[in-house]
């Protein structure tokens, strides 16, 4: 693809997406330091990077929940940077690398999570995105998918000729990333609006916290 169709692409993808995501743009989270990440987010839905959205979510959502307990520890209020070596090395070397099942129990004993968030992270986004576009397990990602599908193929030998065929869809290596496609362009806004929406409600609860 020439530079110039790729510039045409991307700049119709971004006159079709740019309301949509505008009101996240500005809008930034107040206590975690990961605007960096949701702006990469962002620029990925904008042109329709829809896997690549669903796979830095994942970061931002992991991300988000270490840095809850790292706050709730340490606290919401700017630290001098004369504290940084003795107040943060402890917390990030405690929380920075838990797997997601441990942040997310740490954080409902903690108060930063509801029972019925948990319970969506667990059941839901911990195995159909997380595990399943980290560790490119389809039988994650296409487990709401029909396992059978209807095809129609044609050849070059007999082009009037369209053969039908039932085939298990979501066993078949080579149909797997049009099912996968399918499943980021359809999920992949919704994701990102409901992990970040996650982690405004929890600086919401820690800013209530360090208040009381």
């Amino acid at each position: 693809m020439k530079k110039e169709q790729f510039q045409e692409k991307y700049s119709k993808a971004i006159d079709a997406n740019y309301d949509a995501l505008n009101p996240y743009i500005e809008r930034g989270l107040t206590i975690f330091e990961i605007e960096s990440v949701k702006q990469e987010i962002l620029n990925c839905l904008m042109v329709n990077l829809y896997q690549a959205s669903i796979a830095l979510t994942n970061h931002l959502l992991e991300r988000g929940l270490k840095l809850a307990l790292i706050h709730n520890e340490v606290g919401i209020v700017p630290l001098p940077i004369e504290e940084w070596s003795t107040k943060f090395p402890e917390p990030n070397k405690r929380y920075g690398s838990l797997n997601l099942n441990k942040a997310i129990e740490l954080c409902i004993k903690e108060s930063l999570l509801l029972e019925d968030e948990r319970k969506l992270l667990m059941d839901t986004i911990r195995e159909q995105f997380r595990n399943g576009f980290s560790h490119a397990d389809m039988t994650q990602i296409l487990k709401d998918f029909p396992s059978t599908g209807t095809f129609h193929f044609g050849n070059f030998t007999n082009p009037g000729v369209i053969t039908q065929i039932e085939l298990p869809q979501t066993a078949i290596h080579v149909l797997q990333p049009l099912l996968q496609e399918g499943f980021a362009k359809q999920n992949a806004l919704l994701y990102f609006k409901y992990v970040y929406k996650l982690l405004i409600n929890i600086e919401k609860r820690l800013t209530t916290k360090f208040k009381q």
